[in-house]
Parts: structure tokens; C-alpha cells; sequence
């Protein structure tokens, strides 16, 4: 299970995230948008998400220029610039093992774990307590 989502300002986007039958993922629609400062409502939609797991899609045909779901809902409609402003961050589950934190840009393009921040949950935990983690780290790192 991957979920990404990106954090701009005090909003945050949250794309489904598929697995393509190639094995790679990539973010398509729906895309959830809630504020960062309503905890309540940004843990249900991490949580529905999460719930919800990766759907399997078709693996897609390349395409010229890179885009993303999250600029149909982003005040910003090229994806490098919001690439520069907003912070992106991942969850990810394996065997029940939860793991979370900030991604960084990597230096040919794209995005990959900050492997020095990634904070991993105990297997006894819940999911309800993975996501209150998640969204008490992020709000703290935006402030």
C-alpha cells in the first residue's frame, strides 16, 4: 500500500494512488482536498485513502510532458512550480508495518523518500493512530 499527497500552504491534495499492472504507481482521480488546519478532516481522508488501497490500472502509454491530477484542484497549473512550493510526503504499508514522512526531490526529477525521516509505526498500532502521527507531523512541519 503507497498513498502520496502533497501539502501547498494550508492545503492539502490527496490523490488516489494506482498500481499499474507494469508495477509502478501513478496518482490519478479523484483527488481529495482539505485544509491543513481541519486535523479532523485531513485524518479521514488519509484514512479513506488508505482504506481504500491501490487500485490496479492498465499500465499507461509514455506521454511527452509530465502532469499530475492535483493541478486541476491547485491554484497553481504548472507542475514544476508547484513542484518548488509544495512539500510532498508519503505512507506506505507492507505485512502491517506502516511508515511515513517527507519525500524529497530527487536530482534527475521526481520525487523519492527522505530515507533520514521516514518515522516507522509499530506493528501494534492502529490505523487510526498511524494517521493521527501523520497529520500531527505534517501540520507541525508546515507551521
Amino acid at each position: 500500500m503507497l498513498l502520496n499527497f502533497a501539502v501547498l500552504g494550508d492545503t492539502v491534495y490527496v490523490p488516489t494512488v494506482a498500481k499499474t499492472e507494469a508495477g509502478f504507481y501513478q496518482t490519478i482521480e479523484p483527488v481529495a482536498v482539505v485544509k491543513l488546519s481541519d486535523a479532523q478532516g485531513l485524518i479521514n481522508v488519509l484514512k479513506a485513502m488508505l482504506l481504500k488501497g491501490n487500485p490496479i490500472i492498465p499500465t499507461p502509454k509514455p506521454v511527452g510532458r509530465a502532469t499530475s491530477p492535483i493541478l486541476k484542484y491547485a491554484p497553481i497549473k504548472s507542475l514544476s512550480k508547484f513542484d518548488k512550493e509544495a512539500a510532498y510526503w508519503q505512507i506506505s504499508e507492507k505485512e502491517g508495518i506502516y511508515e511515513f514522512g517527507p519525500l524529497k526531490k530527487r536530482t534527475d526529477r521526481g520525487w523519492e523518500e527522505d530515507s533520514k525521516k521516514i518515522r516507522k509505526v509499530p506493528p501494534d498500532r492502529t490505523l487510526d493512530d498511524v494517521v493521527k502521527q501523520v497529520v500531527k507531523l505534517v501540520q507541525a512541519s508546515s507551521t
